[in-house]
């Protein structure tokens, strides 16, 4: 322990016989904070702020100074230091360090201020902070300072809850002293909770003095042993009070708050071990304690000894001083404050909350409105383009065929826009080709030699490399047509139920190609492509004398 208590200052010896690296001190008292205030106090006090270089470290040595000065129990007049300090970490997007210093905001303003309502703010922005760069150390202590103030308001099982959050975190990130104070609140708040609880309280703080002892943490001892001193009292264990009493006292004798709390429980212990003298002795010694808390329990049991004496108007004087400084404490309390303050935030977060997700709604609505509307685009685009196209080949197909017309008559056309579909109503011309023809003229084409790659392909691997697209089934219709003056025309005009897909089925078979190499062009079954041709000639061709597809079309 001495060793431990020794370190800052070879430290500070050593850093005195070389070159001074204020930026590597900076970062000691930063890790003596939690364990050696004292320490980190007076390392932060041997920096000159004006010998570090930028104002990020200043800022820093700012906020440090300030955590440490809470930690040695130095009174803060306001938060100043500490607006300066958060405003310049949220400029400058250090989220990490604002988070810090909205912790510290929190603490100075309920512990120092006596503020509930802003420190409940400021708690809040740093629980948020913390999330937001997954510090769980960080945020085990916003929650400690959170449960502490719920503590001392008499909010005990929302304290409680936090303290269970920060027992958790502080395993998690494998911090001693935030386990220790995690566990030594979970007692008190057994301890509140009545005589049913006094024994898993007792087991709990003795098991807390333990470790605390054990790694030389004489803060938490005397903590501990005050709580323990309170427990023995209760339980009416007049020597066990007395005894963790006088441990406390030798404990502390620099924090004034603790060292008040401890003589008054010194006095406690006498007081049940009938001992009035020396009680009186101690009580006497706390009732000028500037805790009002404490000062009235004091005046309290000054009065019950007085009492007991027999000095009835000494026991009425002390009795009026108590009811006095116990008003006076009542008034001091901020739980109105803090629940008003808690209320306040916490409907601010469902406005946030509403209002993001009617941002969310709206932005859905604008996408949708927004797809919709590049889907009528891309829709009157393609229509725009069948249309085109289908214009173009009737205009090609008359310019081709032009000499069939009789110079009285001309062909009748209808363009439906809507269903881009042109319809020939009306074409009076012979027919004046060969099949045969067709199928040796059609061999010379690009289509034509895809067909055939495609089913030499599948011949040799039963499988594609390549398939036949809807474009080259347009392309094969077309050819079919410039090398027979518009077969598929007649082909319409002969059975007019005759779908596109029938039209380019019925093509097929203009060329010569078994059902089985049929099937393999359509990707179907050769199952699938005898039924069809038998749906054909039973359905749509009924006049047809012929069983055979192929033989029924070259007969049209």
């Amino acid at each position: 322990m001495k060793r431990l208590s020794i370190l800052p200052l070879l430290l500070l010896v050593f850093a005195a016989c070389t070159h001074i690296d204020y930026v590597r001190r900076l970062a000691v008292a930063d890790s003596l904070l939690y364990v050696r205030p004292d320490s980190a106090l007076t390392l932060l006090r041997s920096i000159p702020p004006d010998r570090l270089d930028t104002e990020e470290k200043r800022m820093r040595h700012a906020l440090l100074t300030v955590e440490a000065e809470c930690h040695n129990r130095i009174p803060q007049r306001d938060d100043s230091l500490l607006r300066v300090a958060v405003d310049y970490f949220r400029r400058t997007g250090n989220k990490r360090w604002e988070a810090r210093g909205e912790y510290f905001h929190g603490y100075v303003r309920y512990n120092h201020l006596k503020d509930g309502g802003k420190a409940v703010e400021a708690y809040h922005r740093a629980e948020e902070l913390a999330k937001s760069v997954k510090d769980n150390r960080l945020l085990a202590r916003v929650y400690n300072g959170m449960a502490y103030m719920y503590h001392c308001q008499g909010i005990s099982q929302k304290a409680d809850s936090l303290y269970k959050l920060v027992e958790r975190f502080s395993i998690q990130v494998k911090d001693t002293v935030l386990w220790l104070e995690a566990l030594k609140r979970q007692s008190i708040y057994l301890i509140e909770k009545g005589k049913p609880y006094y024994k898993e309280a007792e087991q709990k703080l003795l098991q807390n003095y333990e470790v605390a002892s054990r790694y030389g943490y004489p803060l938490y001892q005397c903590s501990n042993a005050l709580t323990l001193s309170q427990l023995y009292s209760y339980m009416r264990d007049g020597e066990r009070a007395l005894q963790f009493a006088k441990i406390a006292l030798s404990l502390q004798q620099k924090d004034t708050t603790m060292l008040a709390t401890a003589t008054l429980l010194t006095g406690e212990g006498f007081y049940k071990l009938g001992l009035y003298d020396s009680a009186f002795f101690y009580f006497n010694k706390t009732a000028s304690s500037s805790k009002l808390q404490i000062r009235s329990i004091a005046y309290m049991r000054l009065s019950d000894i007085a009492e007991k004496q027999g000095n009835t108007s000494k026991a009425l004087e002390y009795e009026k001083l108590y009811n006095r400084y116990k008003e006076q404490y009542q008034q001091q309390s901020q739980t109105t404050d803090i629940q008003l303050a808690e209320q306040e935030w916490n409907h601010v977060r469902e406005q946030q909350g509403m209002r993001m997700l009617i941002y969310i709604c709206i932005g859905l609505i604008l996408c949708l409105f927004g797809l919709f509307g590049a889907l009528e685009i891309y829709r009157h685009r393609i229509r725009r383009r069948r249309q085109m196209f289908i214009e173009a080949r009737m205009q090609q197909w008359m310019n081709e065929h032009a000499y069939l017309l009789p110079a009285s008559s001309s062909p009748v056309i209808v363009i439906q826009t809507e269903a881009s579909v042109t319809e020939v109503v009306e074409v009076k011309e012979n027919r004046l080709f060969d099949f045969d023809t067709l199928q040796v003229q059609i061999r010379e084409t690009e289509v034509y030699r895809k067909l055939l790659r495609i089913l030499n392909y599948y011949k040799r691997h039963a499988g594609y490399e390549e398939h036949f697209t809807m474009e080259d089934r347009y392309a094969l219709i077309d050819i079919i047509d410039r090398h027979t003056h518009g077969f598929t025309s007649y082909l319409k005009q002969a059975c007019t139920t005759l779908t596109e897909e029938d039209v380019y089925f019925c093509c097929l078979h203009l060329l010569g190609l078994k059902a089985s190499q049929i099937a393999v062009i359509v990707e179907q079954d050769r199952s699938n492509i005898y039924k069809r041709q038998k749906a054909l000639l039973k359905d749509k061709f009924k006049t047809a004398t012929k069983d055979n597809l192929e033989n029924v079309l070259k007969n049209i």
